[in-house]
Formats: C-alpha cells, structure tokens, sequence
C-alpha cells in the first residue's frame, strides 16, 4: 500500500512461544490473546515502540510500524482476521497484566478497549 510505513523483520528459531512470553513481557508487550494462541504461535504488541511480534511454529515475525495510527491498524487487522476466523472467541483480548503503565499505554495510544 502506498504510504504505508509498516516494516517486516522475519526469521526463524527452533523454540516455542513460551520463551517469548517471558522475554517480551519484560520488554514492554502485552500479549494478543486469540483462539489459536498455543506452544506453537502467539502474538505480542508494544504500544510504546509500535511493534508487534507474533510466533508461529518457529516463523517468526517482527511488524515495526511508523507511528501510531499504522499500528492502530495493525493492530485492528489482527483483530478482524481472528473474529473473522474464529467467530466472537476468535479475538480475545489484550492482556496487558496488572501494570498501570502498561494499561495507560494502551489507553494513550486509543486501544484500551481491547484490554482484557
């Protein structure tokens, strides 16, 4: 799409998601909770470096949006794409656990709604 400032970094890793759990909860993401979240996949997103992280079978990908309003989008398509997919369990929620930074990111950035 033209104009769009959405970067993709992709690579692979022989592990499963629970290594990431950790290590970006610790970093400042909150895990994008849907229907096919498993060992194998998971999706992951930081409301202050605009970048979302999603695990599927060892393909890892790494979105780095522009600014705020393309990862908005983002974050918006992922949430289509699962309740299209999954019907109205299909997305579930941002969990952004019990830190108030974290829910007031969320809430900065105009996706507090979506925090489960």
């Amino acid at each position: 799409m033209e104009g769009e400032k959405v970067e993709y970094e992709r690579f692979f890793t022989e592990s499963d998601r629970h290594v990431f759990d950790q290590s970006l909860g610790q970093s400042g993401f909150a895990q994008v909770d849907t229907w096919q979240d498993a060992s194998y996949f998971g999706t992951w997103a930081n409301p202050k470096t605009l970048i979302i992280f999603s695990y599927h079978e060892g393909d890892c990908c790494k979105t780095m949006c522009g600014d705020r309003e393309e990862f908005v989008n983002e974050i918006n398509r992922i949430k289509e794409y699962n309740t299209a997919q999954g019907g109205e369990r299909g997305f579930l929620g941002i969990d952004a656990g019990v830190s108030p930074i974290m829910i007031q990111r969320w809430n900065d950035i105009g996706l507090g709604h979506l925090l489960h």
